[in-house]
């Protein structure tokens, strides 16, 4: 029994989706870092550290859902996670990233099961393959449907803000104005069960499997998150985005639960269908507050507007905010990135920085600097005159 749990969990390393979804992190993080440089010439965080941070964070909400799959006892065949698998790619390659939710394409894996009429063919692997889709319990199928929304939630709650990245566009009317996009791709590792193993679990009654002959799968689900914010701080943007997932899990969570107790299936396929309506609200949601919010990072002519700051820098070492206006250099007015630095030399070790804050309210900030300091000082600046290069 041991030797097939360990089988079962390094099944991932033989899986291609896995390091499909490696690959799409990588890319997604160089993007990041490229859209970074063509606004500011420098990056602000590097592609490996982004896909590393949220490493960790995944592998947390994947030994959360193991253990809410696995004591809910959700057991799906694998003509299942080739399904999921198929739905999941063609949302990444044909439509847009920020569709490529895998609620949306289990979604359309459980309208598909639900459809799926009986079917023959001459190659008995395809045949084993639709036999084990169609005798998928539905409610596995919903139990997996609100961890993959839970996991999605908690993801974008706890983690959705960190690492928020910086970038310079040009608004309706030719202006420059800074924005925020927030970009994570998390691949969190999921234990399943699967139907027909060498694994006798003898252990009773079950909520939602039947049978007591199982396998160990250990399956990779990516989550991603992409927010172009324009009107406000990424932290509240994103807070807002994970208050409106909760409200979503709960709902799909309740509906799925009285279809279950109840016995009434044709819940399953309408919670499947909120979760797949609410990602496409989302995204158009996000798009309607970009189009017609007004912007928060603007040019107001009474200094230089800080859209971004370099972790490790001496920027953040002085306790400066994103968001606030530089208005003063050792007691010198700047409308420039090259007056700010003009100014800053004027004391060759001390600056002095005069900041007005959110609430426009003046307040400084001191710090001790060193030659070296004076043009990586780490202040990402919305200057009007800049120009940003084109993707």
């Amino acid at each position: 029994m041991f030797i097939d749990i360990i089988k079962g969990l390094l099944s991932i390393f033989i899986n291609p989706f896995f390091y499909l979804l490696i690959l799409i992190s990588f890319l997604g993080a160089f993007q990041r870092v490229k859209r970074e440089r063509l606004s500011f010439g420098i990056k602000v965080y590097g592609a490996a550290n982004v896909v590393f941070t949220n490493l960790i964070p995944g592998l947390l909400v994947g030994m959360f859902a193991t253990a809410v799959l696995i004591g809910l006892g959700v057991a799906l065949a694998p003509g299942v996670f080739i399904l999921f698998m198929g739905f999941y790619m063609f949302l990444i390659l044909v439509l847009q990233f920020r569709l490529a939710s895998p609620a949306v394409a289990f979604a359309l894996t459980i309208f598909v099961s639900m459809l799926l009429p009986d079917w023959t063919t001459h190659m008995a692997w395809l045949n084993h393959l639709i036999d084990g889709i169609q005798n998928t319990g539905l409610q596995s199928l919903g139990g997996f449907l609100v961890v993959i929304l839970l996991s999605e939630c908690l993801l974008t709650i706890i983690w959705g803000s960190k690492l928020p990245s910086p970038r310079l566009i040009n608004s309706r009317r030719g202006k420059k104005v800074g924005a925020y996009e927030v970009s994570h791709y998390w691949v969190v590792p999921m234990v399943f069960l699967v139907p027909g193993g060498p694994v006798g679990l003898d252990i009773g009654w079950w909520p939602l499997a039947s049978g007591d002959s199982f396998s160990f799968l250990l399956f990779p689900v990516g989550i991603g998150l992409q927010q172009l914010i324009v009107h406000t701080l990424p932290e509240q943007a994103v807070k807002r985005t994970g208050v409106l997932m909760g409200l979503a899990t709960l709902i799909t969570t309740v509906t799925v639960l009285i279809g279950i107790v109840f016995e009434f299936h044709v819940l399953i396929a309408c919670a499947a269908g909120f979760a797949l309506i609410f990602h496409l609200l989302l995204v158009y949601y996000h798009h309607y507050e970009r189009e017609n919010q007004p912007f928060y990072f603007v040019d107001e002519g009474n200094g230089l507007r800080v859209v971004g700051i370099v972790p490790g820098s001496p920027a953040e070492k002085m306790a400066v905010k994103i968001g606030e206006v530089v208005h003063k250099v050792n007691g010198v007015p700047i409308q420039s990135e090259e007056e700010f630095y003009h100014a800053l030399q004027i004391n060759a070790a001390y600056c002095q920085l005069e900041m007005i804050d959110y609430q426009n309210e003046r307040r400084f900030v001191r710090r001790t600097i060193y030659q070296n300091d004076w043009h990586h000082i780490g202040l990402l600046f919305l200057e009007p005159s800049r120009r940003v290069k084109s993707a």
